[in-house]
């Protein structure tokens, strides 16, 4: 077998090598190009997966001179899935040199996914489908398109301990049935029920007259008065679960007989059965559509009749964002220089970004997101409306562009959209902007999700596109000038970076979020939820030892005692979880603090207490629960909190500090068991302050990563 393992782009289920049992898993075509030509996909003709190598039919165009390129030989070989460029070609020795590089497509898919894209017959835009494979992750075989693969990958098994922030990778070790190895394209059953012989041309005119039944009058039903014929036509549009019940309701359609043409249409685009797109090949004309429907529904069962369903579906799936991308003229903005577009102006400014981690052309591509284009324009100073566009793919709505129109009513045009396309921003008391300042920016890992625009008055609008549940960050330049220039990252369909600048901007670089005892960590970190309210200070990890290992994990903030501090009296107790895992023999990693919950003598907003982080269940893991008891309503206040660290990574115990001279360590005595110069610890207490919340960065395999307290300033 060979020493990779790559997917079908469409369907998931893995490329296999020539020595496969399962013959139409080995048969694959190619979406590629040669080197950097990213602006030249093909189409190759049926290849092979070896031990060693993947190999592909020569193509007489490919230039001759290339090293990796023999014309003697009838075929070359291809790099499958590459997401890593940049490198040196050819590369030294023992490295071959292949200058061809793609996604691949089980055969039986791509003639699936031809015959749901109609609208281009058989000819599908190359181009646009391997830009959208560029624009996605690629770790351990299937391309991450952001769904499972209509159930084929399972989910990791402790998605339930998730933290905020954090999403699942797709894996194949995670396979969750074997209908994959059956063809969709080839089902002999449908085959003898239709036709011998398929043609991918779908045929879009199903119309035919038929002699309808007289229907007799049943009592008040409204529907008496409307004709038989149309009548008929409104259950060919209408799906089979809402047919059954519209005849349960009304007496006159429990007496209308089922025209042929009604079965018929249960083979149309959207009905139960139009997977079989057999049935749309074939003369309508003379015959029996309830015979061959109620054939089809005892074929449905098969386990090549369920695949060619999950298989259709994902095609409709691509053919929907093929069909988005060519909607656009093209990604407007003036055109950056990067690895991907040579030809673009250079970049020299200096930008304050915002938005999902991006990964270079020159990394590996395996999480997150990739900007294939980069686009800035110019912002003027008057401006009359702003438009925000944005593109639904599966259940996620995301940002594609923004179109601003100014007073004298011309548009600049920014990203994915048209000079008609977008959504008005809207505001609250100030019903057109004054000065934008900056953006609060919502995203999830693959890309910015809505944006709201923040003025010079302070107001910020209503959020367009998603946002609730989501990374936030806030886009304002170090100094709360006004931006100069806007400049987007952009996949092939989406917003991936927002940043923004003003102009040759000298001015040091914002602090780091993991140094910020004198920042404003409000505007310089990502938050999950909302961004914190501006009279928060934050005091966080500042050790030298600690460096930046949030990844891109977001903050999640626990206030127990309110913005303001109201809530401080009323706090009784807090609750500290903890997963030992000594008994493991995990010495080096030996507790986690998992929870820390805060219990109050009164609700607050309804709730008799609030929890950051999880409990870990009793049945996985070896956990213990600690409590410390604080005299709040007589004064008692927690004024530090000192984190613990064997490995900057997490964090295996905490101490808790009150103006009472008290210090709680949890677990108990947990430094006792280690020498000194094995752990290094990180004490956070203000100068000036009244501390009112704790924010950390979670994850879900060790969850406390790193941990700060929010306080009051005094002044």
């Amino acid at each position: 077998m060979p020493i990779t393992s790559v997917s079908c782009v469409l369907c998931g289920a893995p490329v296999e090598d020539i020595f496969h049992s399962v013959i139409w898993l080995q048969k694959f075509r190619v979406v590629y190009t040669i080197l950097q030509n990213w602006n030249e996909a093909r189409l190759s003709g049926i290849g092979q997966r070896r031990q060693f190598e993947d190999v592909i039919p020569l193509d007489d165009s490919v230039d001759a001179d290339l090293p990796g390129i023999n014309y003697e030989e009838s075929e070359i070989g291809i790099r499958l899935m590459v997401t890593k460029f940049g490198g040196k070609y050819p590369p030294n020795p023992p490295l071959v040199p292949q200058p061809a590089w793609g996604f691949p497509f089980h055969s039986s898919c791509l003639e699936i996914l031809s015959v749901a894209c109609p609208i281009y017959g058989s000819c599908l835009d190359l181009q646009v489908i391997f830009d959208l494979c560029r624009s996605q992750p690629y770790k351990h075989g299937p391309l991450d398109w952001g769904h499972d693969y209509e159930g084929l990958i399972g989910p990791p098994r402790d998605i339930d301990l998730f933290c905020p922030g954090e999403e699942p990778d797709l894996a194949l070790a995670n396979l969750k049935t074997d209908i994959y190895t059956h063809d969709p394209l080839d089902v002999p059953e449908l085959r003898r029920l239709f036709t011998d012989s398929i043609d991918f041309y779908v045929q879009n005119d199903a119309s035919a007259t038929y002699e309808m039944p007289t229907i007799y009058s049943t009592g008040g039903d409204p529907l008496t008065k409307l004709p038989t014929e149309i009548l008929q036509m409104i259950l060919t549009w209408m799906d089979s679960r809402d047919v059954a019940n519209l005849r349960l309701v009304s007496p006159v359609y429990a007496s209308l007989v089922l025209p042929d043409r009604f079965w018929f249409s249960r083979f149309w685009d959207g009905r139960e059965f139009e997977y079989v797109f057999e049935a749309n090949v074939t003369h309508s004309a003379g015959r029996n559509w309830r015979q061959l429907f109620q054939k089809t529904k005892l074929l449905a069962s098969l386990p090549s009749m369920a695949n060619r369903k999950r298989v259709w579906s994902l095609a409709h799936h691509l053919c929907d964002l093929i069909n988005c991308r060519r909607s656009y003229n093209s990604c407007n903005g003036e055109k950056i220089r990067t690895l991907f577009e040579p030809n673009g102006a250079p970049n020299s400014d200096h930008w304050v970004t915002a938005g999902p981690t991006l990964y270079a052309p020159t990394e590996q591509y395996r999480a997150g997101a990739r900007s294939l284009y980069e686009r800035k324009i110019a912002l003027g100073s008057t401006w009359k409306n702003i438009y925000v566009s944005t593109v639904k793919i599966k259940n996620r709505r995301y940002v594609s562009g923004i179109r601003i129109v100014y007073n004298n009513e011309q548009s600049t045009l920014f990203g994915y959209c048209n000079t008609d396309d977008g959504a008005n921003v809207t505001w609250g008391e100030y019903q057109q902007l004054i000065t934008l300042i900056g953006f609060h920016i919502a995203f999830d890992s693959k890309g910015i999700r809505g944006i709201r625009i923040l003025s010079s008055v302070g107001e910020l609008s209503e959020w367009m596109g998603d946002w609730y549940d989501l990374s936030q960050r806030v886009l304002v330049l170090p100094t709360h000038l006004p931006p100069q220039c806007l400049k987007g990252g952009f996949d092939a369909l989406k917003l991936v970076s927002l940043s923004i600048s003003n102009g040759k901007d000298t001015s040091p670089a914002s602090p780091s979020p993991l140094h910020h005892q004198h920042s404003n960590l409000q505007e310089t970190a990502i938050w999950h939820g909302e961004i914190p309210h501006k009279e928060l200070s934050f005091l966080g990890p500042h050790n030298t030892l600690l460096k930046d290992y949030r990844d891109s994990l977001p903050f999640s903030l626990l206030l127990f005692g309110g913005v303001d501090g109201t809530q401080l009296p009323h706090l009784t107790r807090i609750t500290v979880w903890v997963v030992d895992n000594t008994e493991l023999g995990m010495y080096a990693d030996r507790t986690h603090i998992w929870g820390l919950e805060f219990s109050f003598s009164r609700p607050v907003d309804g709730k008799a207490s609030i929890l950051l982080g999880q409990i870990p269940d009793e049945g996985l893991f070896n956990s213990e629960i600690y409590h410390m008891d604080l005299e709040s309503g007589l004064g008692e206040r927690i004024t530090g909190l000192e984190a613990f660290y064997e490995d900057p990574t997490f964090i295996f115990g905490l101490k808790f500090y009150t103006n009472r001279g008290r210090a709680i360590e949890f677990p108990p005595s947990c430094t006792d068991q280690l020498p000194r110069d094995e752990y290094f610890s990180d004490i956070l207490k203000p100068e000036d302050g009244i501390i009112v919340g704790i924010y950390a960065v979670l994850k879900h395999n060790d969850v406390f990563r790193s941990i700060g307290v929010a306080y009051i300033p005094s002044n």
